[in-house]
């Protein structure tokens, strides 16, 4: 419980900085949908014939004349990469900080055992993406409720589901590969991030390449689907949690006998 505490604390100005920041953008989006739901109603027709580049970028079937659908096509994309890169930010560094910060011996002559501290790390920025999800959630309510908006708690409750489990699973794949690695190059981890939902995008642009939805995480999370037919990926998500799963235990084994530089 201390190492978890103190773990929790360390993350602190991280996580406050990524919460703070995309959400403030968010928020202020959507402060902004009253003054251009008059043009976006006007263009909502001559939108629908962009519906194909609308489909590569996941927000197919959007009506961006209304709140809902003005969210699904702007305010969840930075939600939706901004927590990408956040998460595979904090997989990636909490366990190689020790290391990269000197302080690895300390932590490793204390009686606590290196299953436990892989374990007690790992459930700490799991409760960092929840509380990420948590707190966006809250400010995308209040800001619904400032423009006078009606809130859809079903469909928003899919969505951040989702921006959950895809949070999880690239913080939970990054996590599992830091404990194999030495040192994790500057930006690489936003670069990923930013990669895979580039990547998403790709195989949107034709059923020929939808074999790439196998390979990208971002197949879990597409607001046009989840805001028009008000439902989840199950397949993806099943299948993404188990591959994560698979690396988080092959970094487990890995990071109980690794050489770690102190």
């Amino acid at each position: 419980m201390i190492l978890f505490k103190h773990e929790l604390y360390k993350q602190r100005r991280s996580f406050i900085a990524w919460v703070g920041i995309l959400n403030v953008f968010v928020f202020g989006s959507m402060l902004l949908f009253p003054l251009f739901k008059e043009q976006m109603e006007a263009l909502s027709d001559y939108m629908a014939s962009f519906e194909d580049f609308l489909a590569v970028m996941g927000m197919g079937g959007l009506d961006l004349a209304t709140a809902e659908g003005f969210f699904g096509a702007d305010a969840s994309m930075v939600l939706l990469i901004g927590g990408g890169m956040y998460a595979t930010t904090l997989g990636l560094n909490i366990l190689l900080n020790e290391e990269k910060e000197k302080t690895a011996d300390f932590l490793l002559t204390k009686p606590v055992s290196r299953s436990m501290i892989y374990i007690t790390k790992y459930a700490v920025g799991t409760l960092n993406i929840f509380l990420f999800n948590v707190i966006s959630y809250v400010f995308v309510l209040l800001s619904f409720l400032l423009i006078n908006e009606i809130f859809p708690f079903y469909t928003m409750g899919l969505y951040f589901v989702s921006n959950f489990v895809l949070g999880i699973v690239l913080m939970t794949i990054a996590y599992g590969i830091s404990a194999m690695i030495r040192k994790v190059p500057s930006g690489i981890a936003q670069g990923v991030a930013i990669g895979l939902y580039v990547l998403n995008s790709i195989k949107n642009v034709s059923t020929r390449l939808s074999f790439l939805q196998w390979f990208t995480p971002f197949s879990i999370n597409e607001s046009g689907k989840i805001f028009t037919e008000e439902t989840l990926e199950l397949t993806y998500i099943l299948y993404y949690l188990g591959v994560s799963m698979i690396i988080w235990f092959i970094g487990f084994i890995f990071y109980k006998k690794k050489d770690i530089y102190t």
